[in-house]
């Protein structure tokens, strides 16, 4: 249940950033068309409404074709001279007709230049900000939703794999309540307490307790992992993990796999379960030895297999 909720605010971040993402993106190509409209107007290029258009919709690749261009694609500003009406390239200084120096609509014009090239300016400035928090964003955002769908992923993923191999991941409170009710009974044995095995070894740790199948193999219960292994590290859910009449480990390896039928069932409260032929087990984890192999219980009550 944790996990689904996870992923459904997984989702949800990611669905906001996308979102937010968006919006960005229209504001970034929006102020970047209005500063390369400016820009044109400075310049007097007459192709101003193509370069907003390509602006807006390719803001990265126009705008940089645009700042190549931008001075080749202006056309010089023409003016009449005001004494003699001459036609003139609004830079010029004087007529060179009549001499005549003072120009007062060329200045206007010169001034109106000035502040599209200011408003480009800012427009370009604003919309660079964008850009750069756009990305900051993302990449904060993105930082801390990878991680979580990555441990989502792998959790689900090892919950499949582990239940292939017969192993099962269980949250620390699971653990906790669940392994505490299952401990190997130990007997004081002058003043230290002992467990033993099926053939009479003692121990002096509960977890190194060996259990043994007919086939001659051992394994030990790892109570952090909930699983016991073998020598070699080969892993088995606990879940899975039997002890027959003899006292003999059994793995369920049928049960374990998803979507199998398992071997071995149990009644609904009893530690005692049976196969298809009607043959007793014993929970592993649930079953201890005394000094003589006899199986018991938790409370060192002998158990008989029925």
């Amino acid at each position: 249940m944790n996990n689904i909720m996870s992923i459904y605010s997984g989702v949800g971040n990611v669905i906001a950033i996308q979102a937010l993402s968006s919006l960005l993106s229209i504001a970034f190509s929006t102020l970047l068309m209005l500063a390369v409209g400016f820009d044109c107007k400075a310049k007097n290029n007459d192709k101003k409404t193509m370069w907003m258009v390509l602006t807006f919709f390719f803001p990265i690749i126009a705008g940089i074709v645009y700042a190549c261009m931008r001075n080749k694609s202006s056309i010089p500003q023409m003016m009449n001279c005001p004494n003699c009406g001459a036609y003139l390239d609004s830079s010029m200084q004087y007529c060179p007709n009549c001499n005549n120096t003072y120009f007062p609509a060329m200045d206007g014009a010169k001034a109106e230049a000035a502040k599209n090239s200011k408003n480009s300016k800012i427009c370009f400035g604003v919309s660079v900000g964008v850009y750069v928090v756009s990305i900051i964003l993302s990449v904060v955002m993105l930082s801390s939703i990878i991680p979580q769908m990555l441990d989502i992923f792998d959790d689900n993923l090892g919950n499949v794999i582990d239940g292939i191999e017969g192993g099962f991941d269980y949250d620390d409170d699971y653990y906790y309540d669940y392994d505490d009710s299952y401990l190997h009974y130990g007997f004081d044995v002058n003043g230290k307490t002992v467990y033993y095995d099926r053939n009479g070894n003692a121990y002096s740790d509960a977890d190194d307790v060996v259990y043994y199948d007919r086939d001659g193999n051992t394994y030990t219960y790892d109570e952090e992992d909930y699983q016991f292994e073998t020598p070699s590290d080969i892993e088995y859910n606990a879940l899975y993990c039997y002890v027959d009449s003899e006292g003999y480990f059994v793995f369920d390896k049928a049960g374990a796999f998803l979507g199998e039928p398992a071997m071995i069932e149990s009644g609904e409260d009893s530690f005692l379960y049976h196969d298809k032929k009607g043959r007793p087990y014993y929970y592993a984890i649930a079953v201890s030895w005394d000094a003589n192999g006899n199986m018991i219980d938790d409370y060192g009550n002998a158990l008989i297999a029925e």
